[in-house]
């Protein structure tokens, strides 16, 4: 498993919950790669990377957070003082994208695991009315984002996952070229953790590529994971 070595400002610019402090949890396992296979204890999770494919360091997830903050909040100092007051534990467990930057052409298609702690300011139900949180908090950035697809849910191994679907139409936005951009969160709310898996395609061989690892998710039998 080669590790990526520059953040790609398209890959996840677009993650606003991740603009919250991010700090150990001494219940949360973080997990970590055995081969080509992310595994996490916590969550009885397994799940393949293709080989080939580039992960994200540390740091690399750290400054893809501040870019991402950076493109959401604009000149918007409110919603800049909510990012520093970090409302919500999070935790970046696993970016994985498609290819080094020296070998991506206009677009890197990725995948991410992330996990929100819903304590005190936030707390959710389930993962539909956790979406339609973010689905607010996300339109009040200045990012272009579009929600045609009301939430639905899919079945992510052998688990039942809620997932909303966005669109950015990507113009002189960001100074980026003429590009769409189709995320899928997929979310399911386990021990007051929300688990997130994000995936970002700008085509139908993205997305059949990124289907494809998340159909190799196994859930192992687990009391948190229902």
């Amino acid at each position: 498993m080669r590790k990526s070595k520059k953040v790609l400002p398209i890959v996840i610019v677009f993650i606003l919950f991740l603009g919250c402090s991010i700090k150990p949890s001494t219940r949360l396992d973080l997990g970590y790669m055995e081969g080509s296979k992310y595994v996490n204890v916590f969550f009885g999770l397994q799940m393949e990377i293709p080989e080939e494919w580039a992960l994200m360091s540390e740091e690399e997830k750290m400054e893809i957070i501040q870019l991402g903050q950076d493109l959401a909040i604009g000149s918007d100092e409110d919603l800049s003082k909510l990012m520093v007051e970090g409302r919500i534990d999070s935790f970046y467990l696993l970016a994985a994208s498609k290819y080094r930057d020296e070998e991506r052409s206009e677009f890197n298609p990725s995948i991410n695991c992330i996990v929100e702690y819903l304590s005190g300011f936030f707390a959710a139900d389930n993962g539909m009315e956790y979406l339609e949180y973010k689905k607010e908090e996300l339109k009040s950035t200045q990012i272009p984002f579009e929600f045609e697809k009301e939430i639905y849910i899919e079945d992510i191994g052998g688990r039942k996952f809620f997932v909303m679907e966005t669109h950015i139409e990507f113009g002189e936005f960001g100074n980026l070229s003429e590009l769409t951009v189709t995320q899928k969160y997929y979310v399911k709310i386990i021990d007051n953790y929300a688990l997130n898996f994000i995936i970002s395609y700008s085509n139908e061989n993205e997305k059949k590529e990124l289907e494809n690892i998340l159909n190799s998710i196994v859930f192992n039998d687990y009391k948190k994971v229902q």
